[in-house]
């Protein structure tokens, strides 16, 4: 797949570490290189228990190990975007994850599945210091389950 570019959608459950749950489908761009790299970026929307959600965009490396029809994959990757809470607010959010996955590769579609884990961190000010009453959400770690389909042209 070494040269092409991969064009797809996800589908994502999310669990924040104070036991919170939500759901995010994202759009997905790969360009595929030479020796198993890549070039990953995703834009997604969030939407979390309790009303929050966020819009953000991710970038990542990924490895593909093997050429074969099932193939074990690395990745890293960051991004940022707007978490609105459900009073309306909203905060600046930046994010870092890896994780890895496995991809059962087709000539033109692939279905993968992967695990990352994360830590993202809100950009805080007065009013959201004010209304939280505790700062171990400055640095919330996370972890995401995702299911994406890909169709390389």
């Amino acid at each position: 797949m070494k040269g092409r570019l991969s064009i797809g959608f996800s589908k994502s459950h999310v669990e924040l570490g104070d036991d919170t749950e939500g759901h995010q489908k994202s759009f997905v761009a790969r360009l595929n290189g030479r020796r198993g790299w890549s070039l990953e970026f995703e834009l997604a929307k969030l939407s979390l228990d309790g009303g929050d959600t966020a819009k953000t965009g991710e970038a990542s490396i990924v490895k593909t190990f093997g050429r074969h029809h099932v193939a074990p994959y690395l990745l890293a990757g960051i991004g940022g975007g707007r978490y609105q809470y459900a009073d309306g607010t909203d905060q600046r959010v930046h994010f870092a994850e890896a994780g890895g996955g496995v991809m059962l590769r087709g000539r033109h579609f692939s279905v993968g599945l992967d695990v990352r884990r994360g830590r993202h961190f809100v950009d805080r000010d007065e009013m959201t210091i004010a209304r939280s009453t505790t700062t171990s959400d400055d640095n919330d770690r996370y972890t995401r389950g995702r299911i994406l389909a890909l169709f390389t042209f």
